[in-house]
């Protein structure tokens, strides 16, 4: 039960986005292929924790302290945008992908993958946490799941939020890389999406509870260009080049 009710909630927030996102689709993806790439993007979550535990530990004893909470961020973020993209990859050469704004809409889906797999990990530990308290676990009793939930309606317009704006950025310049022939887009984009996902981090550290108004007019201000490069990935619907 507890683990069906963390799946439940901790896939809630990428769902709803994940709707919005496929909204922005005039010829929709078919769903095998999004269900696939969604599920790479959960498999790549253990990968990033890897990656991130054994990468960051050189921190400690080579740089100096005032630094390692920048490069930390620094290296998540270049870890999980790295992850997120290849776990979309593979679908360049897929059939499937036949027109530049696809390249957003698989880039997209498989950081909302990544997302889920974060969030149902949250859930959990908030849940167990929470459970030996207690004397009986039954939905009637929602007090019992309410740090979940609040966690969940946060990042919800927070982590997962950023998670789909910083990838689907990557995503715009790998539909550009991919529609020109030029890896140039490819590596303004990963910097931009890095970029962007590092100073959300900072930012949320920095300033703790008094970071919302600061995080979210980043994220306004993200979303509202996504959406143009969606719009104008969609009014020049160029040939892609899948060889």
């Amino acid at each position: 039960m507890v683990l069906f009710l963390s799946i439940l909630l901790g896939s809630a927030p990428a769902l709803g986005w994940f709707y919005f996102y496929l909204k922005e689709e005039v010829h929709p993806e078919p769903w095998s292929k999004i269900t696939r790439t969604f599920i790479s993007g959960i498999a790549i979550a253990p990968v990033v924790v890897l990656l991130e535990t054994y990468l960051s530990k050189p921190l400690a004893s080579n740089f100096d302290p005032s630094w390692i909470l920048f490069l930390s961020f620094l290296i998540a973020a270049a870890i999980e945008e790295g992850c997120k993209f290849f776990a979309a990859l593979p679908m360049e050469h897929d059939k499937a992908m036949d027109a530049p704004v696809d390249a957003m809409i698989y880039a997209v889906t498989a950081s909302l993958g990544f997302a889920t797999a974060e969030n149902i990990l949250l859930t959990l530990r908030e849940i167990y946490t929470i459970i030996p308290e207690i004397h009986s676990f039954t939905l009637a009793n929602i007090s019992i799941l309410s740090p979940a939930v609040e966690i969940l309606s946060l990042r919800f317009m927070g982590a997962t939020l950023l998670h789909t704006l910083a990838t689907g950025i990557l995503g715009y310049y790998w539909a550009l890389s991919i529609r020109d022939g030029h890896n140039r887009h490819l590596i303004k984009g990963f910097a931009l999406a890095v970029g962007l996902h590092t100073f959300f981090n900072y930012l949320i550290i920095y300033y703790g509870g008094a970071s919302f108004i600061y995080t979210s007019s980043i994220l306004l201000f993200a979303a509202f260009f996504l959406l143009q490069d969606f719009e104008t990935l969609k009014r020049k619907p160029l040939p892609i080049n899948l060889n």
